[in-house]
Order: C-alpha cells, then structure tokens, then sequence
C-alpha cells in the first residue's frame, strides 16, 4: 500500500441540521460496513456548535470499535466550505474516501461493493451509490442510470482523486448548489479541460451499493416548505450549471481557477450573457427566484476569513489535522 494511504477508507459525514440521534444511526451503519478495517470517520459539522458539543458528548461515550471517530465543530454554515476544509486540511489519507450526507444511511455491503468497483480500472475516479429509499427513489435511480453523475448523498473517492484534487489545489466555490455536478464535469474531464477528453464514466455508479432516507408517512408543512426551497435552489443550479460548464467546457479553464464563490460564478455568467440569462429566468419563476437568491448570497470572502475549524473530540487513536 502506499505509504500515504494510513487507512483502508477515511469517512467525511456533513451534517448542519440533522438530530444527534440520527447522526448516532448513520455512525453506527458506517461501523458496521467498516468492521476489520482501518478507518476514520469525520463528523463535519458545519454552522451548529451546539450540535457538535452533543455529538462530541456520544460519541465518547460509545465504544467505537477500535475506529478513528472525530467531531469536527466548522463555524461557517456551508458544506461546500466543509468539503474544502476537508480535503485539503482533514483528510487522513486512506485507500477510499467515503463522501456522506448525515441524512443518508448506509445499506449493508455498500463499502464492499464500491471498494471492488474502485480497484477495477485506474480510469475510474469515482463511484456514487444509488438511493434504495427515499421519496423518489425509483425515479432518482432512473435518472442515474439515464444520465450517471456523482451523487453528493453517498460517494467514494479512491486515493488517486484525493491526492489529484489537493495537489491541483481544486475547491468548490463557496455557496454552491450543484457541488455534486461540478466535480462529476471535472471528474469527466480528467481535471483538464485543455487536454482531457469528456469521458463521463470516469464517475460510475455502483448499482450494488445503496443508501436509504427516512421517509415521513405523511407530509407536513414543514415538507411543503422544504420542497419550494428545493426547487428555488434547483433553479439556482441551472444557472450554476451554464456557469461551470462555460468554465470547463467553452473556455477550457482549469477547475483551480474557478471563482471563489457561487455568486461570483454565476454573476459573472450573467454578465457575459444576459439576455441567455434572461431568457431562463422569464420562462421559469423558479430559475427566476434561484437566480435573485444568488444575488441576495452573503460576503462569502469576509465570512470564510471570519471561520473557524475546531476538532471537538476524537474517539480511539488520534489523528492531527494536515
């Protein structure tokens, strides 16, 4: 094994407003899928303190199984943010890197499945699982199958992508929607879009892998409210998508020079190409109120000037920040 791999998978699971307690069942899924390995887990949790203290609070009072389990408190309420934090200053080195949202538990022998996928070709730089339960499973697997892509719930990175994404100093821009499809655009061009041919199966799906969500057995307000904001903010990525896709695709830019933030990646499009954008916006009310959110988006450069990164505790052996 290479000697930068100390782990056979390190585990990223974002989490903001999730409950302790469902946090505590996604960990307990990993552990098991985990088991006989050499593994870290990382809880990156991202704009709530007081969640952080409380899962620091378990997590040392549970047996962990010989298992690297960190809880990390990240001031500033962004996952893109996290993930930047994560790759580049987290990440204990490992075999496979396991991205997880900490909504999303894992089904049994989905590890296994995805660490085989990965050993089969240098070619492949990801491999997404595919949701057995959720609202809408059944119409998302399709569109998987229709279309591939990385999905941002469940996703494994071999050590060859971590090590490419840090030494190309590549990072999402803060604020971003469509994070999970910029890095399948990047990963399809081989992280070069002057010299690499679009390949999309460089980000597979592994069908026999798979994660659920809890599903309500009814819908709430609170549902309805979740859902418009939903589709405000996939109106938001239509425009992301131009704006990227222009980047990679049109000017042939490196991922590395993307702006630092969503607003200045889609503002910028805007500006180039106002009446495309226009045209968006006026045939959709939800492109429209996506694109006026991106306009109402915070300083995101005095807020991440402004951050902070605070292990809160570490269960079984410790393993410092790079």
């Amino acid at each position: 094994m290479n000697e930068l791999e100390r782990f056979d998978w390190s585990v990223a699971i974002f989490a903001a407003r999730e409950a302790p307690d469902t946090l505590i069942g996604v960990l307990n899924a990993v552990l098991a899928e985990v088991n006989g390995r050499r593994a870290a887990i990382d809880f990156l949790i991202n704009g709530n303190e007081a969640l952080a203290r409380e899962m620091a609070r378990q997590v040392v009072a549970k047996n962990t199984r010989g298992v690297t389990v960190r809880i990390w408190d990240i001031s500033l309420r962004d996952k893109s943010y996290a993930w930047n934090e994560y790759v580049h200053r987290i990440w204990p080195p490992a075999r496979s890197t396991l991205f997880l949202d900490g909504y999303v538990r894992v089904v049994e022998g989905s590890l296994v499945a995805m660490e085989g996928q990965l050993g089969e070709s240098s070619q492949l730089l990801c491999v997404s699982a595919a949701p057995t339960q959720s609202r809408s499973a059944d119409k998302w697997r399709a569109q998987l199958a229709a279309t591939g892509g990385v999905v941002g719930g469940m996703h494994a990175l071999p050590a060859r992508t971590m090590e490419r994404l840090r030494r190309d100093e590549i990072r999402l821009p803060l604020g971003i929607y469509r994070g999970d499809s910029l890095l399948a655009a990047i990963f399809s061009f081989d992280f070069d879009p002057t010299h690499g041919r679009w390949d999309p199966s460089r980000a597979g799906i592994c069908w026999p892998a798979g994660f659920q969500i809890g599903v309500a057995s009814a819908i709430s307000v609170r549902d309805l409210r979740t859902h418009f904001s939903r589709a405000v903010r996939q109106g938001r990525g239509a425009f992301e998508n131009k704006a990227y896709r222009h980047h990679l695709a049109i000017e042939r830019r490196a991922p590395s020079t993307l702006p630092f933030d969503d607003k200045a990646l889609v503002c910028g499009w805007v500006r180039q190409f106002p009446f495309a954008a226009l045209r968006m916006a006026v045939t959709n009310p939800m492109r429209l109120l996506g694109l006026w959110e991106v306009y109402r988006q915070p300083d995101w450069t005095r807020l991440a000037r402004d951050a902070r990164t605070e292990l809160v505790s570490a269960a079984s052996p410790h393993v410092p920040p790079r």
